[in-house]
């Protein structure tokens, strides 16, 4: 890599990153976040002019296509992350740090349960195993043989 090659690319990956904001934004990137990811995108560009052969592309194509790759990255890994109930003042009690930590384990660990299954969980939470199959439409029968007699704790 060249001073020359990274004083040529610095505009036109910074151009690439902004344009591809918006659609980031669109896409459920946070806001508050996107520093972060214009800053990954322009380091990840930095880092592959290692590799830049300008016979098989013009410097241009081959930031477009860095940012673009490395933000479609992180997008991904972003949503592939388990999304927490935000903590309001309702939520929190005498041992908030505690309940924080144990609603962001169960969190995770419901993040790669069956959709049905987290919604009977999180019902379980707040109602006994009689409002839950009534809310959820079954007999209390059906929800106990599929649920266990953990559900009658």
């Amino acid at each position: 890599m060249t001073a020359a090659t990274f004083q040529e690319a610095y505009p036109l990956a910074v151009r690439a990153v902004q344009g591809r904001l918006t659609t980031a934004v669109r896409a459920g990137w946070p806001s508050a976040d996107l520093r972060d990811l214009e800053q990954e995108a322009l380091l990840r560009v930095w880092q592959a002019l290692l590799q830049y052969d300008p016979t098989r592309s013009g410097l241009r194509t081959f930031t477009e296509m860095v940012v673009a790759t490395r933000m479609a990255s992180m997008l991904r890994v972003y949503r592939s992350r388990p999304q927490l109930d935000s903590l309001d003042e309702g939520f929190l009690s005498d041992d908030w740090p505690g309940e924080m930590d144990r609603r962001t384990d169960v969190n995770r660990v419901l993040a790669a349960v069956d959709p049905f299954d987290r919604s009977v969980a999180f019902t379980l939470a707040e109602l006994t195993v009689a409002d839950a199959s009534r809310q959820l439409g079954i007999s209390r029968h059906v929800f106990i043989r599929l649920w266990g007699d953990s559900a009658e704790r």
